[in-house]
């Protein structure tokens, strides 16, 4: 048995199948999709949010703003539906 997990011939397989399935004519589309998702994904996760102060004064009325994530969650709500950390709910 080989030591890695992926040797060359399980990927020539595996190219094979792609191949078929697909066929030549969809593969340079597949390719694009692959490298946007892929770019995409990578944005995403180096991108970090700007903290706005001004946003916080924007929300709308009967909201607050939640303490872990930062995002608008109605008064009444005892869990972020965002993150879902618990909220202290204000005693009226």
């Amino acid at each position: 048995m080989g030591v890695g997990v992926l040797q060359p011939w399980h990927v020539i397989v595996i190219l094979v199948i792609v191949l078929v399935i697909f066929g030549p004519g969809k593969l340079p589309m597949l390719g694009k999709a692959v490298g946007d998702t892929v770019r995409d994904f990578k944005k995403a996760v180096t991108d970090e949010p700007k903290a706005d102060a001004s946003a916080a004064s924007a929300l709308a009325p009967g909201m607050r703003e939640c303490s872990t994530c930062h995002k608008p969650v109605p008064v009444a709500d005892r869990f972020c539906g965002a993150c879902g950390a618990q909220q202290q709910v204000p005693v009226a």
